[in-house]
């Protein structure tokens, strides 16, 4: 598995331009004007910057229940979906590192 290769999280939301455009920045520089990792305008541009913001730690969070899930063997398991769930949650990570291109 590679290594993570972006702006380290977290990130926060700043609203600028009276809420109708967010930057979304690493928390480390938000305090110097903010480092600024995505900006975005347009509609629902609050609700696309908070779950932008939330993507580190929402890596982080699958990242560790995959490899909890392996590591207990529930790759092996047959109730509930689990080997579906186990393989959209590899490649949704695969993909977060640029290791795929699957849309």
């Amino acid at each position: 598995m590679a290594d993570p290769n972006w702006t380290q999280g977290p990130w926060g939301d700043v609203p600028a331009g009276g809420g109708l455009r967010h930057v979304i920045a690493s928390a480390s520089d938000q305090l110097n004007g903010g480092y600024a990792v995505a900006e975005l305008c347009g509609p629902d541009t609050e609700a696309n910057a908070r779950l932008i913001a939330a993507a580190p730690e929402l890596y982080e969070a699958l990242a560790q229940l995959l490899h909890e899930c392996v590591e207990a063997g529930f790759d092996a398991a047959r109730d509930y979906n689990w080997p579906k769930s186990l393989a959209d949650a590899s490649a949704a990570l695969a993909k977060a590192r640029g290791e795929t291109n699957a849309g």
